[in-house]
């Protein structure tokens, strides 16, 4: 694992995003709203149910679920100023806070499903977070990975100063952590959708 801590003055995000229009920020290529691998988390949210939203970016998962007309309450959290800044212009009426998913700041299960979208490949490593969210979850979580399982299927660790990791994970360990947690894999799909990212929702067991 990596030595490289996160330092919440030294924001990797906050400079990538923090000076885009609304136009580009986290809503292109795999984050466009209206691709159909970025609504099939939705078949998985149930009306009447809280939803949290971990790095939520521009919140375009919002926007997703008031297009399908899903009754939701929902919150996103972020751990970069200028990303809540830039969600709340983008979506001024749905709740953003900010927030880290090595820390969520929620209570245990407090949220029916918890969604992570494009995140974990950013983290140091997985396992804290997926711990972090199965904390914060009372019904499922919905993961998704931007980028695929490597070939040689070992860990490939790579700190992108000054704070991201660009990240590649070994299925094999993904996979057996995965299946050592109270939890059922409901849906695991690899070229989710036919994109080169990793669909999975989790269920917890009751």
């Amino acid at each position: 694992m990596s030595k490289h801590k996160w330092n919440p003055n030294d924001n990797y995000f906050e400079n990538e995003f923090g000076q885009m229009d609304g136009g580009e920020f986290c809503r292109s290529g795999l984050n466009s709203t209206h691709s159909p691998w970025r609504e099939h988390f939705a078949e998985f949210v149930d009306d009447g149910d809280s939803f949290l939203d971990v790095a939520c970016g521009s919140g375009a998962d919002w926007e997703v679920l008031q297009r399908l007309k899903k009754d939701v309450k929902y919150k996103g959290i972020d751990y970069a100023p200028s990303i809540i800044a830039g969600a709340e212009g983008l979506c001024p009426n749905a709740e953003f806070k900010l927030g880290d998913i090595n820390n969520i700041p929620e209570e245990d299960e407090s949220w029916d499903i918890v969604n992570a979208r494009h995140v974990l490949c950013h983290c140091e490593y997985y396992e804290h977070p997926i711990k972090e969210l199965l904390r914060v979850a009372k019904k499922r979580i919905i993961i998704t990975l931007h980028v695929p399982f490597p070939e040689d299927d070992t860990d490939h660790i790579r700190y992108n100063h000054p704070y991201s990791w660009r990240n590649m994970y070994s299925k094999t360990k993904f996979k057996k952590f995965i299946d050592e947690l109270p939890v059922k894999a409901v849906a695991w799909e690899e070229l989710h959708r036919g994109v080169n990212e990793t669909f999975i929702v989790l269920e917890k067991y009751v």
